[in-house]
């Protein structure tokens, strides 16, 4: 049995969709499985045991220079890579036109392409993306991004889940990045989201730090940053900490690859981030996270598989208070 898992963005979606990798393989231990990801999020897929091959596809960068010789040639070059390997179950798990059209594009004689039939709570889909599919499996409306993920597989390939029994099952690799941080447990503040009205307030990470220092002054902070809005932010808090405690053991890391952040995340004593793509990727390590929401949309894609592994805090109207992401810590760490 060959399946294609089509889910092309974002971080945080990609995440959430690994579990039915372990799902697949525990009905069908032969299965062979590819799956199709922009390449900017592929390292995400390297540390799972159970695929065969990663397909990249760069619509991102095709878009600003569509027409040039250079992406023409990559555009050939992709199709006839998703072409070369005849495929018995193609699963669009993302429910776009974007990922539809691909998913559409690998299909050959006998091939089945399987996707969403109907929009779920908070969800993006796009109904057109129906056309391409052979079949389209229902999901209720209400649904766990995991979970959604999930029942359309199942659906496809015609086996249940137990919705409670959630396994991202990555390879076990102890090496992590040797850094001069590294002789110190450290905590990760992943500060950064892709939308700004995620973020929580700078004072607040500011002022948690200063907790986290005079209780555990060994403790390194570590700030990662994506863009140069990102890094402008980590060196605020790193100067609001050092103000207050000269002392402190707060460092903004170099921009780095994804895989080599997952491995600074694997290492990590405790992480705290904004509902962003890193979050997801700490709750699926099993990391002790506490993971701040500033919208509703906790009840779908929080890390509820974790045990207490992981906490999810939401306030509607004045946000998570530093008081609370501490004793949450504190509860996580033992403090």
């Amino acid at each position: 049995m060959r399946i294609l898992l089509v889910k092309t963005s974002s971080m945080g979606d990609i995440v959430h969709a690994l579990p039915v990798l372990e799902d697949i393989i525990q009905h069908y231990p032969l299965a062979h499985i590819d799956w199709l990801v922009e390449k900017s999020f592929s390292p995400l897929l390297h540390s799972h045991k159970h695929l065969n091959n990663i397909i990249s596809i760069e619509l991102r960068r095709w878009r600003k220079d569509l027409f040039s010789i250079k992406t023409l040639k990559e555009i050939k070059d992709f199709y006839k890579k998703l072409k070369s390997t005849h495929y018995d179950y193609i699963i669009d798990m993302q429910g776009l036109i974007k990922s539809a059209v691909p998913s559409y594009l690998a299909k050959s004689h006998g091939s089945r392409v399987y996707g969403y039939a109907n929009k779920s709570k908070q969800a993006g889909y796009e109904p057109l993306a129906k056309f391409a599919y052979t079949k389209t499996i229902n999901i209720p409306y209400a649904c766990h991004t995991v979970t959604r993920n999930r029942l359309l597989c199942a659906g496809a390939l015609g086996y249940a889940i137990d919705e409670k029994d959630v396994r991202f099952n990555f390879k076990n690799n102890p090496e992590h990045i040797h850094q001069e941080h590294n002789s110190n447990p450290y905590i990760i503040f992943a500060h950064g989201t892709s939308r700004q009205d995620k973020e929580w307030c700078l004072h607040n990470w500011i002022e948690l730090g200063c907790k986290i220092v005079e209780k555990k002054p060994h403790m390194t902070i570590l700030l990662p940053w994506g863009s140069d809005y990102e890094k402008h932010n980590a060196n605020l808090i790193m100067a609001g900490i050092l103000q207050h405690h000269p002392d402190a053991n707060v460092r903004i890391l170099i921009k780095l690859s994804l895989d080599k952040l997952m491995n600074i995340i694997k290492g990590a004593t405790a992480f705290i981030g904004a509902d962003t793509g890193l979050s997801h990727i700490s709750s699926a390590l099993n990391i002790p996270s506490v993971i701040l929401y500033n919208f509703d949309t906790i009840w779908r894609t929080n890390a509820f598989w974790t045990h207490n592994n992981t906490q999810n805090l939401y306030q509607k109207q004045s946000g998570v208070s530093v008081e609370s992401v501490y004793d949450n810590l504190c509860r996580l760490m033992v403090f």
